[in-house]
C-alpha cells in the first residue's frame, strides 16, 4: 500500500478478531466516511454503516484513527476464511475492492478480485487463529507475511512497534526553525510532532507522513516565546518526548 496525495483518506483492514469483529484504520492524510463501505467474506456481506460500533467515535475516520465494528451477517472462522473491504457493493469489481486478507487456505471467494487489484498475492494465506486471538496487520505490504496472529486489541495500535527506527532534534536550542531527522521502517507512518509547554499546553502541532528510510521535518517556531518546551513525537508504534530550548 502506498500513501496517497495530501488530504485523501485511505481505509484499510487493520485487525480481524476471532470474536467476530473487524478493525478499520485510516492510513491517509484526510478524513473519510466509511459508512457506505462493505465487508465481505463470500457469500456473506455487511455494510459498515449498519454495524454496531464496538470502539471508536463514529464512521468518519480521521487520519490514523481506528474503528472496530461488530459483524452481523459475516461469521469469522479463524481456521479458514477471508475478509475484503469494498468501497461499494460491487463485490466482483477490482476497482471497488480496497483491502483484502485471507487465512488458513487460498482461493476464497474474493481472492481473485484482490489479486487482480494488486492488493493481494496469488496463492498467499496468513496463519489461522483462534476465537480469542486476532489477525493483525503490520502496517506495510500486501502478503501473508504482513499479518501476524496475536492477542485481540480492538482500537489499540497493533503491538508490532519498530515503525520508527530513530529520530533526532537537529539544532537544539532552536530559534526560527526546529528540524527533525526521522528514520522510518515502513511507508505507512503518519507522524505527529507536538510542541507543548512544560505545563502540557499544546502550542503547535505538525503532522507529516514518514516514508521508508530517512525523513527530514521542519517546524516554524519563530512565533514562540523563548523558553523550555516539550517535543512529543507520536506514530502508530511509539511516543517519545524530548526537551527543546527556544532562544
Amino acid at each position: 500500500r502506498t500513501m496517497n496525495s495530501s488530504g485523501v483518506g485511505i481505509p484499510i483492514i487493520n485487525e480481524v478478531l476471532g470474536s467476530g469483529m473487524v478493525e478499520i484504520k485510516n492510513l491517509g492524510e484526510g478524513p473519510i466516511d466509511i459508512s457506505n463501505y462493505w465487508l465481505c467474506d463470500r457469500p456473506a456481506y455487511d455494510r459498515i454503516g449498519n454495524l454496531q460500533i464496538n470502539c471508536g467515535d463514529d464512521y468518519i475516520l480521521q487520519p490514523g484513527e481506528l474503528l472496530t465494528v461488530v459483524l452481523e451477517d459475516i461469521t469469522i472462522n479463524g481456521n479458514d476464511g477471508e475478509m475484503g473491504l469494498f468501497s461499494d457493493n460491487s463485490f466482483g469489481s477490482s476497482s471497488s475492492i480496497v483491502d483484502y486478507v485471507e487465512w488458513g487456505s487460498t482461493g476464497h471467494g474474493r481472492s481473485n478480485v484482490a489479486v487482480t487489484a494488486n492488493i493481494w498475492i496469488n496463492g498467499a494465506a496468513a496463519q489461522p487463529f483462534s476465537n480469542d486471538q486476532s489477525l493483525n496487520y503490520d502496517g506495510s505490504g500486501d502478503s501473508q507475511d504482513d499479518w501476524t496472529v496475536g492477542a485481540s486489541s480492538p482500537c489499540d495500535q497493533n503491538g508490532f512497534g519498530g515503525f520508527i527506527d530513530d529520530w533526532n532534534l537537529i539544532g537544539n536550542p532552536a530559534s526560527d526553525n526546529l528540524r527533525l531527522s526521522v528514520v522510518s521502517l515502513t511507508d505507512q507512518n503518519m507522524v505527529d510532532i507536538e510542541l507543548r509547554t512544560l505545563q502540557g499546553d499544546l502550542v503547535k502541532l505538525h503532522r507529516q507522513p514518514a516514508h521508508k528510510g530517512p525523513n527530514s521535518m521542519t517546524i516554524d517556531v519563530s512565533d514562540l516565546r523563548s523558553g523550555l518546551y516539550l517535543v512529543i513525537m507520536r506514530s502508530p508504534s511509539i511516543k517519545r518526548i524530548e526537551k527543546l530550548v527556544i532562544q
